[in-house]
């Protein structure tokens, strides 16, 4: 055993939320042992944490996220499906209404999706990481600050209000309250520069109970963006036999959680999908409300940082929820740890930071200009390029297999937006436009 492996060695973990227990799994080979320090009390029973506003809302992994998972922990998909959660392909368990009402044709492309709660995926994804041998969770223990040597030059360890715990090296996933900036500053380092994006989205989430003989395999219902992108929806199928219902809006546009108001604010997106899988469906909840002013990009890439410091997840980069792509990209920066960490610890957090800013941020500029376009909810909308592509691309994914599955392919963050553009899609694409079948 090398001495980067040597039993002596420590990794400490801030946060047990989704993006801290995958980074215990990357760094679980590495490390003698691998500390997660939680503030929550964790629940004993299969759930998540209760201070988490957004384990109420909707929460969907993509496919690369999903695969990234499984890269990490191979049992996630058997604990997932063990808690009652619903599996199936996803191009064909979802129906899905495109900008300007069409609806995608149902086919299966091949690739797995899983279909649950917040709590449930954290809570299989924790039951992996307590299984390994050297991963220890400590909770109800809130993290105060970092540990350093007397030059402030190494972090040792982190500080909690009744000890302080040593360690070679500390990956700070507090989440989307990022208390790292304060550490920092704390022990004499600039604050990351922050890139911030106004989006002003409200999404409102309703329980309902779901008939599984009317719906059958079918465990997703989403409706793209109202034409002006102020509005939209998705539903999916729960492991307790309800569907989880969250309905978003940007600036003025909020769902009300009061039933009525609830569907109709439904009715008004360009598909009666989700409005008609309601209409008759018994509410199980009163709902919940959550709202994201901002989404916020740190760049600790650009910054002098301590040695044995390394930012991940939300704590680097916070996203809008409603194009689930948080867990996936946190996911991705568990793969990447794991990959650096293959190649030693020298340089670590610089070469971490390095790749996974590449990632951010081909995800950050593929909505970042989405939102600032729906929170203009004063302006009249106007078709640019790209709703045009968009509404181009739903009319053929109406009826070519082929096209879904490009375009599945991208949006579940597994290929390149690039490959949408190839010659062989395009083509396709503009047959499925041609003058005489739009008419």
């Amino acid at each position: 055993m090398t001495a980067e492996n040597s039993q002596n060695s420590r990794a400490i973990v801030v946060g047990a939320g989704f993006g801290g227990l995958l980074a215990a799994g990357a760094l679980s080979p590495h490390f003698g042992e691998v500390l997660i320090i939680e503030r929550d009390t964790l629940p004993a029973e299969p759930g998540g944490r209760t201070s988490i506003p957004q384990r109420h809302h909707l929460h969907i992994m993509l496919a690369r996220g999903i695969a990234n998972v499984h890269k990490i922990y191979p049992q996630y998909g058997d604990e997932l499906l063990a808690q009652g959660a619903f599996t199936g392909d996803v191009g064909a368990c979802a129906t899905a209404a495109a900008p300007g009402g069409m609806h995608r044709l149902p086919v299966a492309i091949g690739i797995q999706d899983f279909y649950a709660s917040r709590d449930a995926i954290e809570w299989a994804i924790r039951q992996c990481a307590s299984r390994l041998p050297n991963v220890r969770i400590i909770d109800n223990t809130v993290v105060t600050g970092l540990a350093t040597t007397e030059d402030r030059s190494t972090v040792t360890g982190v500080t909690t209000a009744g000890e302080t715990f040593l360690a070679d090296l500390v990956v700070d996933s507090s989440g989307r309250a990022a208390h790292g900036p304060g550490w920092l500053e704390h022990i004499g380092y600039e604050r990351p520069h922050e890139t911030k994006v106004p989006v002003g989205v409200t999404y409102g989430t309703r329980r309902y109970k779901r008939d599984p003989v009317r719906h059958g395999s079918i465990y997703r219902i989403s409706v793209a963006p109202t034409e002006d992108g102020h509005r939209g929806g998705v539903m999916i199928a729960q492991e307790d036999g309800t569907w989880i219902v969250t309905l978003s809006g940007f600036g003025n546009h909020r769902p009300e959680l009061d039933e009525k108001k609830f569907h109709e604010f439904a009715k008004s997106f360009v598909a009666s999908d989700i409005a008609d899988a309601i209409t008759d469906a018994e509410a199980v909840d009163d709902g919940h409300r959550f709202k994201i002013p901002a989404i916020v990009w740190r760049d600790y890439k650009g910054t002098k940082l301590p040695r044995n410091y390394l930012p991940l997840g939300d704590t680097i980069c916070s996203l809008n929820p409603i194009y689930a792509q948080g867990m996936t990209v946190a996911s991705e920066e568990a793969v990447i740890l794991a990959n650096c960490l293959g190649s030693g610890r020298d340089d670590l957090t610089a070469r971490f930071l390095t790749d996974a800013d590449k990632f951010i941020g081909r995800v950050w500029n593929s909505t970042a200009p989405l939102d600032r376009k729906a929170l203009d909810t004063t302006a009249t909308p106007k078709k640019g390029a790209r709703d045009v592509i968009m509404t181009a691309f739903g009319r053929a994914m109406a009826s070519d297999p082929k096209v879904v599955e490009a375009f599945l392919r991208v949006n579940g963050l597994l290929d390149s937006p690039a490959k949408l553009t190839r010659p062989t899609i395009l083509a396709r694409v503009a047959w499925a436009n041609r003058p005489w079948r739009r008419s």
